[in-house]
């Protein structure tokens, strides 16, 4: 069973973002060592800040996700949209799944495109 914990994004910080994430990283690397961690994220901003919340993720902030995330030692991550669509988007709106591609094709993590 792999470790599953989850970085949601709370506001613009990346740096804080990141310090959270890599903790959570090798936290559950030093809980469950040998198994693989597989990271949540969130395709909008968590809801617990008024100013951003289920406002939809930056391009640049989704590629510095997954940069971290691979650098951190995470296996792989898990794209959540959350409970509910409160946001108001549509899968057009979002910038979120072509951060995904365009960091899955740089990193050489598909074999299409």
């Amino acid at each position: 069973m792999p470790s599953i914990p989850q970085a949601y994004t709370f506001d613009d910080v990346k740096a804080k973002w990141a310090t959270l994430a890599k903790f959570d990283i090798d936290e559950s690397h030093r809980l469950a060592p040998g198994k693989p961690v597989y990271v949540v994220l969130k395709v909008v901003y968590n809801i617990h800040n008024p100013k951003f919340a289920w406002k939809p993720l930056p391009y640049d902030y989704v590629k510095f996700q997954l940069e971290t995330l691979l650098a951190s030692g995470a296996d792989g991550a898990i794209f959540w949209e959350g409970a509910s669509r409160k946001w108001g988007g549509k899968k057009e709106d979002t910038q979120f799944w072509p951060a995904v591609l365009d960091f899955m094709k740089q990193n050489k993590l598909c074999t299409t495109g």
